[in-house]
């Protein structure tokens, strides 16, 4: 069986938003009915796979180049 889900209208992309990103710290510049209209097209799982992403950027840049005993010895806390 296949079921259809439409994709998210703009109120449910920033519930989504809302959902995926509150227990991130955000930019002050950052103006999430820009991200509403950025998301325009996308389903609720692609949106949240766009958070999860973005989320790891951070530790992603951090780690960039370190092997992995100094990853392990990382004070990251």
């Amino acid at each position: 069986k296949r079921v259809y889900i439409p994709l998210p209208s703009q109120e449910g992309i920033k519930q989504l938003l809302d959902i995926n990103l509150r227990e991130m710290k955000i930019s002050d510049d950052v103006d999430v009915d820009e991200l509403v209209n950025a998301f325009e097209g996308y389903s609720g799982a692609d949106i949240t796979n766009v958070c999860r992403d973005a989320s790891f950027m951070p530790m992603r840049k951090i780690i960039s180049g370190l092997n992995s005993l100094q990853i392990k010895d990382l004070d990251v806390g």
